[in-house]
């Protein structure tokens, strides 16, 4: 990366130029405008019917940071954010950006990691937003809530709380201004159970956990 870290040359002085400009843009696909997960991926990597001698090889490709059940396949992924998704929720956001063709194969690859660590996009993971909310329920008196291997909910469990699905999720709302669907939405089994969303930002989902901790800790007195 010392080509990085120094002060690279420009060509043709820098100019107008091959290689004097720099790119970077961002672009997101909802369920609403139409967009794909899975096709964006595919298109990304080169595969399925992107893959072909008309269109220009994937140099190098690579996913991670993916929940576990993903396993070796990320397409995995991409088809339940096609399928789980909100309506009117956000499918990927992906950035585009160039890197200087004087840079070496290896260090342009080292380059990219460098920028998706530093990416605030790659707050968005689901993973880290599940073990996030998990571990912060599971701090909250009365409540367990096992870690989820797919979709966007956690069901933790409220029978430490000696109240009511119902009764929780309406004092969320009312008391916290945390959403939560009652368990007993689903049926007579899912009594004593909520269901949370962890399809958001960290700092909202750390936000909610602050919130709900003084009902909880409430319902512990009582």
């Amino acid at each position: 990366m010392e080509w990085f870290d120094g002060r690279p040359p420009v060509p043709r002085g820098g100019g107008g130029g091959a290689g004097s400009f720099y790119h970077l843009s961002f672009r997101s696909g909802s369920r609403a405008g139409g967009a794909c997960a899975a096709a964006a991926h595919a298109y990304i990597t080169r595969t399925e019917e992107y893959e072909g001698p008309e269109r220009d090889d994937a140099v190098y490709t690579e996913s991670d940071h993916m929940p576990s059940w993903v396993g070796d396949d990320a397409r995995e992924y991409w088809d339940a954010a096609d399928l789980f998704e909100r309506a009117n929720g956000r499918l990927y956001l992906s950035a585009d950006f160039a890197l200087p063709r004087d840079l070496p194969p290896d260090d342009q690859v080292s380059l990219a990691h460098a920028f998706a660590l530093r990416y605030p996009g790659r707050t968005l993971c689901l993973e880290v937003r599940r073990d996030l909310l998990v571990d912060g329920l599971n701090q909250l008196p009365g409540v367990k809530c096992a870690r989820p291997r797919g979709a966007f909910y956690v069901f933790p469990n409220i029978t430490g709380t000696r109240r009511s699905s119902a009764e929780v999720a309406e004092r969320l709302l009312n008391e916290a201004g945390v959403a939560a669907l009652s368990g007993a939405a689903f049926g007579a089994h899912g009594e004593g159970y909520l269901r949370f969303s962890y399809a958001n930002s960290e700092a909202n989902l750390k936000k909610a956990l602050e919130r709900m901790r003084p009902l909880f800790e409430s319902f512990a007195r009582k």
